[in-house]
């Protein structure tokens, strides 16, 4: 199961409180998700996010379990276009694909209801608190800290442990060649980035640690801390991720053309 998000009037959900059954239809010229994971050979069924209207009001974005396939088949299901998108410069263990829909339908049951729900009358319950939903993708961006610490961590394994044996010119005549860790250009390039990775392996830990306390909070009916949590792993998120692919980058460079090559590995860490 993965979660495709699309915030567009292409890509909807309309609730038909007679037959408390949700269509949806997407533009597929225009509009189709790109990219989740396991969508494109393996997934019978996705969360998906998209605007649930109910007797054309737009409460805006919602999740629901969508079947795809046929669990018999596992051909995709009628109103369904999915596929997937081919190979990538690194993660090809993971079959990321895309996916539209032609005046498709699901029951009402099929929207998750844990903390806003739609009645077969098709009345529309909010949530305690507005942000509360977030809580999915908090999650992933808690642990997604400690995981891209792990890619860089593993890139700087592979290039100081090659620094240490690859042998290169001499430093002083006469004396041999050098280890090419010991050159201080190369430290320059690899060591901050190891300390970088050991702050960001201790900010996952931290923040995840943050996490399990809000969700305390939240199954208490607290939540104060949501949107405070909200903001740091956004915030970590990108900040992280950018910073580990320009230390993988110097990992990679700094192996030179063994850098460049399948064996290193670097290019699966991105």
């Amino acid at each position: 199961m993965d979660k495709a998000y699309q915030r567009s009037d292409e890509h909807r959900r309309a609730s038909r409180t007679t037959s408390s059954r949700i269509g949806k239809k997407t533009a597929l010229r225009n509009l189709v998700a790109w990219w989740p994971g396991n969508l494109g050979k393996s997934a019978n069924h996705a969360v998906v996010v998209a605007c649930l209207i109910i007797d054309g009001q737009n409460y805006g974005p919602h999740n629901f379990v969508v079947p795809l396939r046929d669990a018999e088949t596992h051909e995709p299901l009628k109103g369904i276009t999915i596929g997937d998108i081919g190979p990538k410069m690194a993660y090809n263990g993971v079959d990321n694909g895309f996916l539209g829909f032609d005046h498709y339908r699901i029951p009402r049951e099929y929207m998750l209801m844990k903390h806003v729900k739609v009645t077969p009358e098709g009345k529309y319950i909010r949530p305690v608190h507005a942000k509360i939903g977030y809580s999915a993708m908090v999650h992933v961006r808690a642990h997604m800290i400690s995981t891209q610490a792990a890619f860089l961590a593993q890139a700087l394994t592979t290039a100081i442990r090659y620094s240490a044996v690859r042998r290169q010119g001499e430093i002083q005549p006469g004396k041999g060649e050098v280890k090419i860790l010991e050159y201080q250009t190369q430290q320059h390039r690899l060591f901050p980035q190891l300390a970088r990775a050991y702050a960001f392996i201790f900010t996952g830990q931290a923040v995840r640690v943050i996490f399990q306390r809000v969700q305390k909070d939240v199954a208490l009916g607290k939540i104060d801390e949501m949107a405070e949590l909200h903001y740091i792993t956004s915030g970590l998120k990108a900040v992280v991720t950018h910073l580990v692919g320009q230390g993988i980058e110097q990992a990679r460079m700094s192996c030179g053309g063994h850098g460049y090559s399948k064996a290193s590995n670097m290019s699966e860490l991105y």
